[in-house]
């Protein structure tokens, strides 16, 4: 597709490790989104043209901070699936009862190529291995127990590797990571905001939930700051047990 590229005079290149290209010529567009990391996606035809058309998307190429490219994938995300559910509706035959099944059918797979895709990740082996024993479940991991996990099911990942991985899924808000101190962090799969209880002698995270505690205001902050996160995280030890003073 040829097209004039522009570069947006608004914003330098260096204020976001992410960036956005968009081509356009006549009714036609296409978009990639790409990261130094490796993680892709483009969008062509139909779809990148709504999303233009969404987004106020001009040709050019530009910086885009990770709340702009989330949004990008969520909005992407719902087109695709509406226009999947609307051609399934129309390739369905009007006058075809459904069957009632002789037996209760096997819940099907879990698809983590497409969920990785939905939140901007390129499926590979690694990301797949980690998705199918973190998503859609409650657990608190470290990398160093995952890592053992894979190995035992025979999936050799280095310890590089897999803590990566996790990083990944952190940054685009598959899992959240909780630092306990003493250079430990788990990763939980509820992203949503909580508090955490850590057993100092167990080396158990369980979670709290927001009703039975949390922060209900924020200090006043310097000029120029803003809010990134809050983490409560309550340590824990069994009476009697600890250094003594």
């Amino acid at each position: 597709m040829q097209s004039s590229r522009q570069t947006s005079p608004q914003t330098s290149p260096q204020s976001s490790q992410w960036q956005l290209e968009v081509q356009r010529a006549g009714d036609d567009a296409r978009l990639e989104l790409a990261h130094p990391s490796g993680l892709c996606r483009q969008w062509t035809g139909d779809l990148a043209c709504q999303l233009c058309q969404r987004l106020g998307l001009d040709t050019g190429r530009y910086p885009c901070p990770k709340p702009s490219a989330w949004r990008l994938f969520l909005l992407a995300h719902d087109l695709e699936s509406d226009a999947g559910a609307g051609s399934a509706q129309a390739s369905a035959p009007a006058s075809a009862p459904a069957a009632a099944p002789a037996t209760r059918p096997a819940p099907p797979d879990p698809d983590w190529d497409g969920q990785l895709r939905a939140h901007g990740l390129r499926p590979t082996p690694a990301r797949r291995a980690v998705a199918a024993r973190l998503l859609n479940r409650r657990r608190h991991v470290t990398a160093a127990a995952l890592q053992a996990e894979l190995a035992e099911a025979g999936m050799k990942y280095t310890p590089a590797t897999v803590a990566r991985t996790l990083r990944e899924f952190t940054e685009w808000d598959l899992l959240q990571a909780i630092d306990v101190g003493g250079g430990q962090v788990f990763y939980d799969t509820v992203t949503t905001p909580h508090a955490h209880v850590y057993n100092v002698d167990t080396g158990e995270l369980t979670d709290v939930s927001p009703e039975q505690a949390w922060v209900t205001g924020v200090p006043e902050l310097p000029a120029g700051m803003r809010l990134d996160e809050v983490q409560l995280v309550f340590r824990v030890r069994e009476m009697g047990i600890g250094p003594i003073s």
